[in-house]
């Protein structure tokens, strides 16, 4: 079973890109805290995170470096030749769902709460007592 779960941070702000079939695609990193710390001292693993589709559109639209995000995936490994002619290996989570961890800040709900107006009066003279699609009981 192929199954991977992460909570990290992201270690900057996601790109969007377009596959040549024109398909959105994002390549980020994610900085997941270890349990316990390695006998060279690192605290963290970065791993490579790719999604691809409306979640890709997703993450580049409300994501930025520092947000605490959960990828669901799975483990993809390949390899290719650089210019050197030397095999480089690659291992890469790709992500079928990505949640978003990091709550907006209170300056943008009231940013966002603030812009918005309502016409009252628009409305007022439409009988709502019955709908065409209510349901008799």
């Amino acid at each position: 079973m192929n199954c991977v779960s992460l909570v990290g941070r992201l270690t900057r702000d996601p790109e969007l890109r377009k596959t040549p079939s024109g398909k959105s695609c994002v390549r980020f990193v994610l900085a997941v805290n270890r349990i316990f710390e390695s006998q060279n001292g690192q605290k963290a693993d970065f791993p490579t995170v790719v999604t691809y589709g409306k979640t890709a559109d997703n993450v580049s639209l409300y994501c930025s470096k520092g947000d605490l995000i959960e990828v669901d995936g799975r483990l993809q490994t390949g390899s290719y030749e650089d210019k050197n002619g030397r095999t480089i290996y690659t291992c890469e989570v790709i992500a079928n769902r990505v949640g978003f961890l990091t709550p907006k800040s209170k300056k943008e709900d009231d940013e966002y709460y603030s812009t918005k107006t309502v016409n009252i009066d628009e409305d007022f003279d439409k009988d709502y007592s019955t709908m065409d699609d209510d349901i008799e009981f």
